[in-house]
């Protein structure tokens, strides 16, 4: 079987790092792998050799409503030259601006097209594009969505799976635990850093860090917190990361400070490693992976003085940390990667049995 994934590119981020696990996986397997990307450059992820990939070069900032609507036809057009060059079996693409160009580019050609949601439905803000999304979705064959929680919001639901993202942790990892908390993800206001920084530094104990992994446009922003908070010997901001799994191994306890999210993919890895995690109640995602006191810590929506309140808790009991990390290890049966793949090879055989009616 021959698959397409179609995204806008394999820089870092987390509908990104799926992806490839996704792609890695149904190559080693024996599929025949294509991703086709508007921007092939700086590919942040390591790809199986087996995967090709094509740069369709379709980075084009849109100055207007013309000139987007031009870009838009052009996007189409190529990515539907791409798919019947390779004679695709299955187009699968991620990410709304990227699903609705694949959905008309795939449709055109009456290929199936499997559309990844990997942001909560809220996320998307633009009434246009909201629109737009409402229009085109029920074109495709399927729409995955991360979350149960998720598929109400979307007005058409025949078409409509939950899919959770998979995990790709290795099978062994010895690394001793240290004094170490740690945070993961773009430096951008969704994920709230500066509230975990400032949670953090109330309760700073003799001996524990923090690190943060990521980069992003408020870089400068979390620089001027540290140091406005004295927080210069205690927090250090880790900048992109290919080596992040060495920083769960690491690691004691975990913290998701987001204001919102998806299906964080960084709090699944760190409990798939075994780290003690918190995480803020947000809208989609977090009550769907943690069992509150089981297997992490739960902390009401923008509470930081809560989430500084456990932080310390977790620093001061080190068996309660053990209690959460043995359990949170156990993520890696739900989300590994075959377990997830064969929800995939579901969807392909829906898909077909479709095509032969």
């Amino acid at each position: 079987m021959k698959l397409l994934f179609v995204i806008h590119s394999l820089k870092m981020g987390g509908a990104e790092r799926v992806l490839v696990n996704t792609a890695n996986y149904f190559a080693s397997v024996g599929y025949e792998v294509h991703i086709c990307l508007y921007d092939a450059e700086d590919i942040f992820y390591e790809l199986d050799e087996r995967v090709v990939v094509y740069g369709l070069s379709l980075e084009k900032l849109s100055g207007s409503l013309l000139s987007s609507v031009k870009n838009s036809i052009w996007r189409i057009l190529s990515i539907r030259e791409y798919i019947r060059r390779i004679d695709a079996d299955v187009v699968i693409s991620l990410i709304t601006h990227v699903n609705v160009i694949s959905i008309l580019a795939a449709k055109s050609v009456n290929v199936p097209i499997i559309a990844c949601e990997h942001s909560n439905y809220y996320l998307l803000k633009s009434k246009i594009f909201r629109l737009i999304r409402a229009l085109v979705y029920p074109l495709a064959d399927t729409v995955t969505v991360l979350t149960k929680g998720d598929i109400d919001n979307y007005p058409l639901k025949k078409n409509i799976v939950v899919l959770p993202n998979s995990l790709n942790t290795p099978a062994h990892y010895s690394i001793p635990k240290e004094k170490l908390v740690i945070g993961v993800g773009r430096l951008v206001k969704e994920k709230g850093f500066e509230r975990l920084i400032e949670a953090f530094l109330r309760v700073r104990d003799e001996g524990w860090r923090l690190e943060i992994v990521g980069e992003g446009v408020e870089r400068s922003m979390l620089e001027e917190k540290i140091t406005e908070l004295g927080g210069e010997e205690f927090v250090s901001l880790m900048g992109a990361r290919k080596d992040v799994g060495e920083f769960y191994a690491r690691a004691s306890i975990f913290v998701l400070s987001s204001r919102e999210e998806g299906f964080p993919m960084a709090l699944c890895e760190a409990m798939s490693y075994g780290v003690a995690s918190i995480s803020f109640d947000c809208r989609s995602g977090p009550s769907e992976i943690i069992a509150d006191g089981v297997d992490g810590v739960l902390v009401p929506p923008n509470d930081v003085d809560k989430l500084s309140i456990s932080i310390k808790e977790l620093m001061d009991n080190e068996v309660k940390r053990a209690e959460l990390a043995a359990s949170a290890i156990k993520i890696n049966d739900k989300l590994g990667a075959a377990a997830i793949a064969k929800q995939w090879e579901e969807i392909f055989d829906i898909i077909k049995k479709k095509i032969q009616k």
